[in-house]
């Protein structure tokens, strides 16, 4: 199982910056999970939702894809952090870290594959909840593994949960299922089926593991554990 820091080391330091995905590695965090985004100028941002809000004035909110990144740089979101770009974000990282990118929108696919590429960045994820753009991604990056990222809503309306899962592999080419802990919690029989799923060579990673409970829970059907709590889960880890 590796333990990936979620929108970097998020428990401790502010999310999806620098200084969270450098602290979520030297707190011995197996990768990191991050967003990718782009502003009006076209720079790739690593921004989890489609708009921010200033903390420090509560009136001024951005909307990422309508905002140039000067302006979305003089925005604090603490400890002198500011939002990073996907450059710079691999400029400070060693590249052999394993990044699970997840992809907001289609328009950033190509030009992020390009800056991975050139940084030499092999250890990866690309993830997305829109699962179509992921379909011919492992054509232009094969070392690359593939993630269908689900929502809890979308879990609730499947019928026959491991035909549709499994079916989904298949039809996206894909390699992992990033599954939602609070779907899963307390429905033993259904970590019973994962393991099912795993049989068939497909990975697991599970979103947002943050207490020991849950991460007993799944612990045996686990690949990737994405948390906000490194640490915790680390020291978890070894103690299993």
């Amino acid at each position: 199982m590796k333990i990936i820091a979620h929108r970097g080391y998020r428990a401790k330091f502010p999310e999806n910056t620098v200084l969270a995905f450098k602290k979520a590695m030297e707190y011995g965090a197996d990768g990191i999970e991050l967003d990718v985004r782009m502003s009006s100028d076209k720079k790739l941002v690593i921004v989890h939702d489609p708009f921010i809000v200033d903390k420090l004035n509560l009136e001024n909110a951005y909307i990422i894809s309508e905002t140039p990144l000067e302006d979305l740089k003089k925005i604090p979101l603490g400890m002198k952090q500011s939002i990073p770009t996907l450059k710079e974000t691999l400029e400070n990282l060693n590249n052999e870290t394993f990044i699970d990118v997840e992809f907001k929108i289609p328009e950033v696919i190509e030009p992020s594959i390009e800056l991975l590429e050139f940084f030499g960045f092999k250890n990866l994820m690309f993830s997305s909840f829109k699962r179509g753009i992921l379909k011919d991604l492992k054509n232009e990056f094969p070392s690359a593994l593939i993630g269908l990222l689900y929502e809890v809503y979308e879990l609730e309306e499947i019928d026959e949960l491991f035909d549709s899962l499994v079916n989904d592999v298949k039809k996206y080419d894909a390699d992992s299922l990033n599954l939602p802990i609070d779907f899963f919690r307390g429905r033993d029989h259904l970590i019973g089926m994962l393991k099912k799923v795993r049989d068939l060579g497909i990975k697991i990673a599970f979103w947002t593991v943050n207490n020991m409970i849950d991460f007993d829970s799944i612990d045996d059907v686990t690949d990737f554990l994405i948390t906000d709590e490194i640490e915790k889960m680390m020291n978890r880890k070894e103690i299993c």
